[in-house]
Order: C-alpha cells, then structure tokens, then sequence
C-alpha cells in the first residue's frame, strides 16, 4: 500500500510490487489530500471496493491533520530565506548520518563554509543585494552535491553539507565544485564573492561535537590562510 501527497510520499512497510494496481484520490470538500494505492494480485470486488471508499472516508480527516502536522515540522526545520535546512535540522540529520554510518560501516563527510567578505557586502550594497547572494550561494551548493548528500544554512553566511556514503575523493569533488561554480556564477562573480571550506570524515571514535568541531577547526584554517597577503618573491 502506498500514500502520496503533494508533501510526503509513504510506503507501508512489508508492501512489495505486483502485477496489478489500484489507485484511490483522496479530497475532502474538493480539497486534494493525497493518493493512496494498493498493489493487488486480482481485481478488487464491488463489496471490497465499497469496503475500502467506507474506510478512506473515515481515514480524511486524520490524515489532514498528520499532512498539516507534518507541514508545520517541516517549515521549523527550513530556512526560510533559502529553502534549506535550519541549525536545529543539522543537528538531528547529524546525528541520524553519524548512527546509519556506524551501523552499516560506511563513511559519512561533512563540509562547513561560510562567504568571505560577506558583511562588506551587506554594508555596501544593503540587504537586499545580501540576501540575493545568499539565495544564489544556497543555489550552487545544490548544484554541486548529491540527491543524498543534506545542505543546511545555520544563520547568517554560515552553511554545512553532510555527505553520506562518501567516497574517499568525494569532499574533495565537492569543494572543487562549489569553487568553480563561484566564479562561473554571474552574481557572486560580480561582487567577487568568495567561500572558505572546512571538510573531514567521522573517525569511530567521533559523537557530534567531536566531529563537527574538527571541520570547523579546518574551516577557521582555510579562513586564516584566505586572508593572508600574497607574498612577492
């Protein structure tokens, strides 16, 4: 049996494929709340059929209310400017990738970025121009990571990208990506936009803090290399 709505899509465990399916639309007051499938070996019967429309209409209401309760998880975990996942969001994804990693020993990476020189910018050219290169910034950045890989925005110019089931190359993949699409964006190109990046993989011995301290111990490295002046020889 399957569920789906413009928000969510749910299998009900122990369901598998078969020849046949069946599909119902669910509304409530010409409201559109979902789909609900069922995968059948034989046609369903008049008396099933009836059976079935009895309990979908039972099922509208509650299921309104889980679609909205779900909405409204959601919207706490985003970042409203980008779209992105919030710091609370990062948070629990973290800890969830750091768990599956462990489980099924894999290896899971995390980046931290922030934008160089972002204030100047904001003071410069107002928020408005700040917060168009935020959106443009969160844009590349999904560009340049996988369906599977999480990106989130903490607040400000600060960002992180948890990659799960990396490879050995795959932060460095990452990073080279996002800078060269900095310098291909037209936006960020033209207000010269740069990012500094802090990368590592968990180690067994990591919790969270642990890990997410040494990327951004690598991040603050970067940062402090970045602002160096170039030295003429």
């Amino acid at each position: 049996m399957y569920f789906k709505s413009t928000s969510i899509s749910k299998t009900l465990p122990g369901s598998r494929k078969t020849k046949h399916e069946r599909q119902f639309e669910l509304k409530l007051h010409d409201e559109f709340i979902g789909t609900i499938s069922y995968s059948i070996n034989h046609p369903i019967s008049m008396h099933h059929y009836k059976d079935l429309q009895r309990i979908h209409h039972i099922l509208l209401y509650p299921l309104k209310n889980a679609l909205q309760y779900h909405q409204a998880l959601q919207l706490a975990m985003q970042d409203s400017l980008t779209g992105l996942g919030n710091r609370r969001y990062f948070d629990e994804q973290l800890k969830r990738a750091m768990h599956n990693a462990n489980r099924h020993h894999a290896q899971v990476g995390l980046v931290l970025g922030d934008l160089n020189k972002f204030k100047i910018i904001n003071d410069t050219y107002g928020h408005n121009v700040g917060d168009q290169v935020l959106v443009q910034f969160s844009n590349i950045l999904r560009t340049c990571v996988r369906d599977s890989d999480s990106i989130f925005r903490f607040g400000g110019d600060e960002f992180a990208i948890i990659v799960e089931n990396a490879s050995e190359n795959a932060l460095e993949i990452i990073q080279s990506r996002i800078n060269s699409a900095l310098k291909s964006n037209i936006l960020l190109a033209k207000y010269k936009i740069g990012c500094s990046l802090g990368t590592t993989f968990m180690n067994r011995a990591d919790n969270e803090y642990s890990f997410f301290e040494r990327a951004d111990k690598a991040l603050y490295r970067q940062k402090i290399q970045l602002s160096k002046p170039l030295s003429i020889v």
